[in-house]
């Protein structure tokens, strides 16, 4: 079980003087954290995945069609970086069409192949081999287990702090990310056309 925790002293005339409520924007603050320090566990499961290389974008249509079982695929979405994004919003069909659809039911998301794509930055969704472009494809719940207890918790002392005339925050997350059907998601890299002379 991961714990994800963090405490900090705040002076008492700062609480006082001030209209804001610093307790829930810490709180919103360490959520925020919260939400990065679980995507990092669920990308390091992600990336046990033994990577499949392609050549071109049929590969990950392949992936999709035969890889997966079909249970899977109906379910499945796109997880990717933002360079492997972009490189599929540029690509067209024989007609000059967006390959990518845009999603109905979210117009900050597009779709590839009817399968919604999820985006993280590239710092965060690295490819195994530097330089490539990489794309999970599958179904990101029946693979992984995402185990939270009691979820954020977060609890204020003025007795702790009292020599030092500060109040003390605690924020605690317990949660716990497991790979429960490895053959739920597939990875598929490719060089990206871009970088190749």
């Amino acid at each position: 079980m991961k714990q994800n925790n963090n405490s900090k002293g705040l002076a008492k005339q700062f609480l006082q003087d001030t209209d804001v409520n610093i307790i829930d924007v810490i709180g919103k603050e360490f959520t925020k954290a919260a939400v990065r320090t679980e995507n990092k566990s669920i990308i390091t499961k992600l990336k046990e995945l033994e990577s499949t290389t392609i050549t071109d974008i049929d590969g990950l249509v392949d992936a999709l069609n035969v890889g997966l079982d079909p249970a899977i695929a109906e379910t499945a979405k796109l997880v990717t970086n933002q360079t492997s994004f972009n490189y599929l919003d540029k690509l067209k069909d024989k007609d000059g069409h967006n390959l990518l659809q845009p999603c109905l039911t979210d117009s900050t998301k597009k779709m590839f192949k009817g399968k919604i794509i999820e985006v993280f930055s590239d710092e965060e969704l690295s490819p195994k081999v530097s330089g490539n472009l990489t794309f999970y494809i599958g179904d990101p719940e029946e693979y992984i287990d995402f185990y939270e207890l009691k979820g954020i918790e977060i609890a204020k002392s003025d007795e702790a702090g009292f020599k030092e005339y500060t109040t003390w925050l605690r924020a605690v997350e317990r949660y716990d990310v497991q790979i429960s059907d490895s053959k739920a998601m597939k990875l598929c890299e490719m060089k990206n056309p871009a970088t190749v002379l």
